[in-house]
């Protein structure tokens, strides 16, 4: 029988509902048949089912000593099961009106189940843990009897658990598949040392247990076929071992075994004792420390004294010792250029380990005993050796979860994620009756874009904006509608004009809209100018400006003569619905700011806290093959993370432009731009920011913010609108911010010639505003 349960264990999109799963028969174990619903909750621990069997056998409790799993559990499940049926229907209800939370809250759920994330979205595991909370919180207090249920049962497991003290905790981890299984602790826990360093003075490393070094041979002798892969690949950085130990004595011991040590003898003479694993050893053939450690030792009495580094370390890391300097002062918002101590840069390199060109890069094997207390994480890790006691499951995942940090959360072409494993001993973690042997996954390169010191020059700072002030004519009323005010019905914004409907037998029928072309226009006229004067002209403590209506009524009728175009059986009736005229109307507030601007300038409104965004602070992680290298002279960041081939090619003709001082893709940048679709406020994030010499000179670049864009809907209108009504102008207008300008390109055929002729528009606009005459401009552009 084909293992498919290992081979493909991944059925679900990370981001949407879980819709199948792999069903488990009686004992726990898959039976590789995929079941097309949701796994229904539950306790599921398999374990390999006993050779040898007397007698009746009771149902293991998983308990651990720790209460997890007893008969009232059951009533447990029956309620977390009600519970996920009462967020899975509340969670459908496509109106923010009947969610029953506060704004606040709404503008949350819409963010992290809407919000086009530029790195690592939430998983639908994640967000549902916190729709729970909220539904708990905020919703089941208003459900009546069917919320005081759920309420009274928590309040019942808090009196038991948490006397006079009501809390909601969240659980979050990442799943598990297929750990190799020994519990190696209980063989060897005799012949290891007690607690503290000194219990490990005149022990020998060499001496481990047997079967301990056997565990380390043979999970070393798979972690050294992984290495070579990832080197075949390009991969730049090593896969990571790690040992998690009982305490410090062990840990001491453990690491001069893998790495080496000085051994002293009698007469006081010294000799190097070189690492059992060429990988992992601290010592050349020379017998000489290794400038850069590739073993690590994170435990207290390591950390505090920094015994770790080589006396070369500092000139042999000099490049990332200043880049982890830059990044502190960046952090502490100073200064100050002092040296780090010892102890700082071993913990860098310990919270760095799997990142390139940082501290950390060339470590592979982590020897720890305070791992989960220091929080130590990265996502090279592949390999898992447990050198302690494990006495609850919980401990064995998140221990194991050290290992379960994904390298790469890009989804392949179905639309999931690649499957990873991690090889574990030693930890004694229950899932699967019989050890799997998994072909090991490519490993996906991945790169560290960030700002290049050398490079500070051609930084791009940028300001944060959270909205906008505009001081609307209370008086006159004119309107200067453009292409981006026209809004277009059609068939894919509103849903099907015509369906055809037949039942099994009796005559078709035809279901459409063809009703409402008989509404009268100046109904639809009052409808759109009420809502237009309620939502547009109306603060939220005023009453509405009635002596508005004529005037309004005057714009909202050329708004509906001129920019409304029904396509595809669709009729101008349709702006009854409520999204549609607020789209509407929008666009109609556009105009009327656009045509009053000059006598009332928009204003920008930055975010208090954080109103300046930079490129200097780029430094992320990805596994992306679409990337473009920058030159050294036009982008302050060494990568371009490209989403089309446009992208590419757009790169391409930034860097040849003569009067491009420097560019950024705005991938992980912060830059994002508010504006409204419809009734809903968003975030649009422009493709490019690129600092342009319009003829004043160096010190005063136009910043010109470019949208590469194929398909225009209208969703790109309302965000091309809104740059050139609202943002632009209203940065320009703070007058702190630097000058900026925005542009679309929509033909990527045509995007050299389309650039060259906006910059050159820029430059001859800032020669007109300086009165220079034609014959004397420069003909470089």
């Amino acid at each position: 029988m084909s293992d498919q349960f290992f081979e493909r264990p991944i059925l679900n999109s990370p981001y949407a509902y879980p819709e199948r799963h792999w069903e488990l028969d009686e004992t726990g174990q898959p039976t590789q048949q995929v079941v097309e619903a949701r796994r229904l909750a539950g306790y599921y621990a398999p374990v390999p089912k006993a050779r040898k069997q007397s007698g009746a056998q009771k149902k293991m409790v998983l308990d651990e000593g720790m209460g997890l799993s007893t008969e009232a559990q059951e009533y447990h499940i029956r309620n977390i099961s009600a519970l996920r049926e009462q967020v899975d229907r509340w969670r459908a209800l496509p109106n923010e009106a009947d969610w029953r939370v506060t704004p606040e809250t709404a503008r949350l759920l819409k963010h992290w189940r809407t919000h086009e994330f530029s790195s690592i979205r939430p998983f639908f595991c994640q967000v549902e843990a916190v729709e729970t909370v909220i539904w708990l919180t905020e919703v089941a207090p208003q459900m009546g009897r069917v919320g005081e249920g759920f309420l009274e049962h928590l309040a019942r497991a808090n009196r038991d658990a948490n006397p006079e003290i009501m809390r909601l905790a969240l659980k979050l981890a990442t799943g598990a598949e297929v750990p190799i299984f020994r519990n190696l602790w209980e063989h060897i826990r005799k012949d290891m040392p007690k607690k503290g360093r000194g219990a490990a003075q005149g022990l020998d490393p060499l001496k481990l247990p047997m079967k301990l070094q056997t565990a380390l041979e043979a999970l070393y002798g798979h972690y050294e076929k992984i290495y070579r892969s990832w080197e075949d690949d390009g991969i730049r950085v090593p896969p990571c071992f790690i040992i998690v130990c009982n305490n410090t004595s062990t840990s001491k011991l453990v690491y001069d075994f893998v790495s080496g040590f000085i051994r002293t003898d009698e007469n006081g003479s010294t000799n190097v004792e070189n690492g059992r694993f060429e990988l992992f050893r601290n010592f050349d053939e020379h017998d000489n420390p290794i400038s850069r450690p590739r073993t690590l030792l994170i435990d207290s009495e390591q950390l505090e004294s920094g015994e770790a580094l080589d006396a070369n370390f500092r000139s042999m890391a000099a490049p990332e010792i200043e880049r982890f300097k830059r990044e502190r002062r960046a952090r502490r918002g100073s200064g100050e250029d002092d040296d780090p101590s010892d102890q700082e840069l071993l913990r860098e390199v310990m919270n760095t380990v799997g990142k390139p060109d940082t501290l950390g890069e060339s470590i592979r094997c982590v020897v720890s005993v305070s791992m989960l207390t220091e929080g130590w994480d990265a996502n090279t890790v592949t390999h898992v050796l447990g050198v302690r006691a494990f006495g609850t499951q919980l401990l064995c995942e998140q221990v194991i979860g050290r290992a379960l940090r994904r390298q790469s959360y890009e989804l392949n072409d179905d639309g999931l994620f690649d499957t990873e494993y991690a090889d574990i001993l030693g930890i004694p973690f229950d899932f699967t009756a019989k050890p799997q042997v998994v072909k090991p996954q490519r490993p996906r390169e991945t790169i560290q874009v960030r700002a290049i010191r050398e490079r500070d020059d051609l930084e791009i700072r940028f300001p944060r904006v959270a909205g906008y002030r505009v001081d609307l004519p209370r008086e006159k009323i004119t309107a200067a509608f453009t292409d981006d005010s026209i809004l277009e019905l059609n068939p894919t914004l509103v849903g099907p004009s015509t369906t055809y409907n037949s039942g099994i037998i009796g005559e078709g029928v035809d279901l459409n809209l063809d009703h409402l072309d008989d509404m009268r226009t100046s109904t639809l006229l009052m409808h759109l100018t009420k809502h237009l004067l309620y939502t547009k002209w109306r603060d939220a403590s005023e009453d509405p400006k009635l002596y508005l209506f004529g005037q309004l009524k005057r714009i909202a009728r050329q708004w509906l003569d001129t920019c409304l175009v029904c396509k595809g059986g669709t009729y101008p009736a349709l702006l009854m619905y409520q999204a549609l005229a607020d789209m509407a109307c929008e666009r109609i507030t556009a105009a009327i700011t656009r045509s009053m601007i000059a006598e009332h300038p928009v204003q920008a409104l930055l975010e208090p806290y954080n109103p300046a965004g930079s490129t200097i602070h780029v430094n992320f992680t990805t596994s992306k093959t679409e990337r473009w290298e920058t030159s050294s002279k036009s982008c302050h960041l060494n990568w371009v993370i490209l989403d089309s081939d446009w992208e590419a090619e757009f790169c391409r003709v930034a860097e040849a432009h003569p009067r491009v001082r420097s560019y950024v893709k705005n991938h992980n940048l912060g830059f994002d731009v508010p504006y409204r679709f419809g009734s809903e406020q968003r975030k649009y994030r422009p493709d490019y920011i690129v600092c342009i010499d319009d003829g004043s000179g160096d010190d005063d670049l136009l910043n010109l913010v470019v949208e590469i864009k194929g398909f225009r809907g209208e969703d790109a209108k309302d965000k091309k609108s809104t740059m050139d009504t609202y943002w632009v102008p209203g940065v320009n207008n703070l007058g702190t911010q630097g000058r900026w300008a925005f542009a679309e390109f929509t033909d990527v055929y045509a995007i050299q010639s389309d650039f060259e002729a906006r910059v050159e528009a820029e430059f001859n606009k800032m020669l007109d505003a300086l009165g220079v005459p034609g014959p004397q401009r420069s003909p470089d552009v």
